[in-house]
């Protein structure tokens, strides 16, 4: 696991620093595994992303997927969407239920598994 320097954790929120250092891995693992990102790029969204949360009192009130949607619904998929909310709501389900399982060992075939689902449902809710 990556560990975060003391200057990117946040302090005063509701989550403790190891919390956050543990939510940051987790963008991490998502962004490497469902997503395919290379890890570097993922290790350094995860440190802006967590920069950003220090000002933001709504953090704790979202899901940890939650953050990582901007990343997936492009501007092109936002305008053709029919239902942002619809479309919002199963892809964060899908990295929510995927993030509980990728700690443990998990396969290629899951990891394929999650990166069809994350296109199923941009192509459900776009077509």
């Amino acid at each position: 696991m990556d560990e975060l320097p003391e200057d990117v954790l946040p302090a005063g929120m509701d989550y403790s620093a190891s919390e956050m250092e543990a939510i940051c891995n987790d963008w991490i693992r998502i962004l490497t595994l469902a997503m395919d990102w290379p890890h570097d790029k993922a290790r350094d969204w995860a440190r802006n992303q967590i920069q950003s949360a220090k000002d933001d009192p709504f953090f704790s009130h979202e899901t940890v997927s939650w953050y990582l949607l901007p990343l997936i619904i492009t501007d092109e998929i936002s305008t053709q969407t029919k239902s942002m909310g619809d479309l919002r709501s199963s892809l964060d389900l899908t990295l929510e239920s995927f993030r509980e399982k990728m700690w443990g060992e998990i396969s290629a075939e899951e990891i394929d598994r999650v990166r069809a689902e994350i296109r199923r449902i941009i192509d459900r809710y776009t077509a």
